[in-house]
């Protein structure tokens, strides 16, 4: 093998060592972690004025719950009263 193929075999080695390198970085900026932060924070205020929400869940039909007062309810349902549990969990999973 001459100084010509020697010369291009470095070169080739070069840029494959290169390239691995720049993926390498590449998958490493990938996995850094992702900083927490709650998704509404300039809006954690919006949750005491919220008069109304609609739930759609994959193959359900949509629910509206509204609040009357200090209670909230279904009005599909004829007023039915809301799970309090299961709302107020859902209210502060919006605020997290």
């Amino acid at each position: 093998m001459g100084k010509k193929g020697l010369s291009a075999l470095l070169v080739i080695a070069l840029l494959c060592a290169l390239g691995y390198l720049a993926l390498r970085h590449d998958q490493q900026q990938a996995a850094a972690p992702v900083e927490q932060a709650p998704w509404l924070a300039a809006q954690q205020d919006y949750l005491g004025s919220l008069q109304a929400l609609d739930i759609e869940a994959p193959g359900q039909p949509p629910v509206r719950i509204e609040r009357h007062g200090e209670d909230w309810v279904v009005p599909a349902k004829a007023d039915y009263p809301a799970a309090r549990q299961v709302l107020a969990d859902l209210l502060r999973a919006l605020r997290e």
